[in-house]
């Protein structure tokens, strides 16, 4: 399986999130399999704002060369479809780095916030993928049962699409529900305790133990096995509750 990642730089009109900075560049290079492929997204943002001295000595743009360049909010189309895709640690890192910047002056979330709206915002992007390939593999003849019927557009979703396309997507969620709780391992690289986190750090530092640390780990894999066998048993049952096409 291809693995694609994104190598992401960013310049700023300054280094203090709290004071109101802004992104005035991004430049993103992809990867596949670690080879460069060639694509890339670079675009220049105008802050509107300031750009501090400090930070102009080190990369030399300045306010006037932005003049005319547009502001996030209208490149971000852009720059999301480049970057959509991208395995979660890379969006961890914008969590912790960049995300502050694409804020309103004097918005401040502390880390876990942001780290929530990330992992958030790729689970939900891969689950309405889920459900939209459900939802065109229904056959047309539903849609048009639902019109004979005189419901109009919400009440035929409502009634009798929704229902049969979620109900088929159950494997499709629970299998992104299970990446995402193994995936949960990943905040450890941007600085923030997990379970695996916490085994290899202050538990593994404190002297009650030592010598004690393939005990430990084998906990952590049967807490997640336990967790993700669970879930998996529970959607099997789920689907079978559900199966009323052959009743």
């Amino acid at each position: 399986m291809d693995r694609r990642q994104i190598v992401l730089d960013t310049e700023t009109t300054g280094l203090e999130v709290n004071q109101g900075h802004r992104i005035i560049e991004i430049g993103c290079v992809e990867l596949l399999n670690r080879r460069v492929t060639g694509r890339h997204y670079h675009q220049y943002l105008h802050p509107e704002r300031d750009i501090d001295a400090g930070a102009m000595e080190v990369h030399g743009i300045t306010l006037d060369f932005l003049m005319g360049k547009p502001t996030f909010q209208q490149a971000a189309d852009e720059f999301i479809e480049f970057i959509r895709g991208v395995p979660l640690i890379t969006l961890l890192f914008v969590a912790n780095v960049v995300l502050a910047y694409f804020l309103p002056p004097g918005t401040n979330f502390d880390l876990i916030l942001r780290v929530i709206i990330m992992i958030t915002l790729f689970s939900a992007a891969y689950i309405a993928e889920v459900i939209r390939g459900r939802l065109a593999a229904l056959p047309a003849g539903q849609y048009e049962a639902a019109g004979s019927l005189g419901l109009d557009y919400a009440q035929s979703m409502r009634l009798i699409i929704l229902p049969q396309a979620l109900k088929i997507s159950i494997p499709g969620i629970v299998n992104v529900a299970v990446g995402l709780f193994k995936d949960t391992t990943l905040v450890s690289i941007i600085s923030m305790f997990d379970l695996v986190g916490m085994i290899r750090g202050p538990i593994l530092a404190s002297t009650e133990w030592n010598g004690i640390y393939w005990e430990l780990l084998g906990f952590a894999a049967v807490l997640f096995f336990i967790v993700c066998y669970g879930i998996s048993q529970y959607s099997q049952w789920l689907e079978r509750q559900l199966a009323t096409d052959h009743r």
